[in-house]
């Protein structure tokens, strides 16, 4: 079972539409907490893991961060929130807050083009 199954109940069946917990592949996203950059190993709409991690972040612990994601040709660096929700062998798996709807949009288009991909 993948992280995400485990924390946000993963369905076993696809629906034609993806709902919004869903993960996909991170296909190249980054977060850069404080000074380092880290591969996303999946991502939602709503939480994503980071593997490897070797950050300073703790359970529990709320932070700032940027994704940086590469959409239809452009660059795009997205500010967010988010609480650490586990940090295991597996890496860091965090919840974010939505960011301003146009940055939501955007996260929102990513993932859906990475789950087409897989």
């Amino acid at each position: 079972m993948s992280l995400f199954g485990g924390l946000f109940g993963g369905a076993s069946k696809k629906s034609a539409e993806p709902r919004e917990h869903e993960r996909a592949p991170g296909h190249g996203a980054r977060v850069q907490i404080d000074s380092k950059t880290y591969t996303v190993a999946d991502l939602s709409t709503v939480a994503f893991r980071l593997s490897p991690y070797d950050g300073d972040l703790i359970e529990r612990q709320q932070f700032g961060f940027r994704f940086r994601i590469v959409l239809n040709g452009e660059s795009h660096e997205i500010p967010a929130r988010g609480v650490v929700v586990r940090i295991d062998q597996n890496g860091l798996a965090a919840k974010y807050q939505r960011p301003q709807p146009y940055h939501q949009h955007v996260l929102q288009e990513y993932v859906r083009l990475t789950e087409m991909q897989d």
